[in-house]
């Protein structure tokens, strides 16, 4: 049963518990007379990813051709991502030159100056699932749901530069 059970009410103190199936249990400690919110916040990558595919540039099929941190295209849209997720700039998270331990919200860079860059949004196996825009889904087109392999170390002939690990 997931929902806000108040465990504790004594007029002063208000403890909720949000979901009471999970071990990771979230308990918010609210003011009297105020009422608590009873959706529970991602704490996960994918589930933030999940939270931002709802919203407008994040969607699949929005066109975006804007710039974010002096990049652009597929690049710039993919920093927007990753800040948008960790609330940090991307340029900041550590560079590393492997795909072992690559995770959802990871930002991949295929090819040099001239290549695509992607946003990780779930792996299984040897299968990475991604979103991306002015790739996959069409020019300046927002596309989730794609998939590459991490041996291949490849996309659309790119080879695999660098990822850029989600904090």
């Amino acid at each position: 049963m997931n929902g806000a059970i108040t465990l504790c009410d004594s007029g002063n103190v208000n403890f909720q518990q949000y979901d009471i199936n999970n071990i990771n249990q979230r308990w918010t400690l609210q003011n009297p007379g105020t009422k608590p919110d009873p959706s529970p916040k991602p704490t996960g990558y994918k589930e933030k990813i999940d939270n931002l595919k709802t919203q407008s540039p994040y969607r699949t099929g929005d066109t975006w051709n804007g710039q974010f941190s002096n990049a652009w295209q597929c690049h710039g849209w993919a920093l927007m991502v990753g800040n948008a997720l960790s609330g940090t700039d991307p340029r900041n998270w550590q560079q590393v030159n492997t795909l072992n331990g690559v995770k959802s919200g990871d930002i991949i860079r295929y090819g040099g100056d001239n290549g695509h860059t992607i946003v990780v949004y779930d792996v299984s196996g040897d299968t990475i699932t991604y979103g991306d825009c002015n790739g996959s889904g069409g020019t300046n087109k927002v596309k989730w749901g794609s998939t590459i392999s991490k041996s291949g170390m490849k996309i659309f002939g790119y080879s695999f530069n660098y990822r850029l690990v989600a904090p």
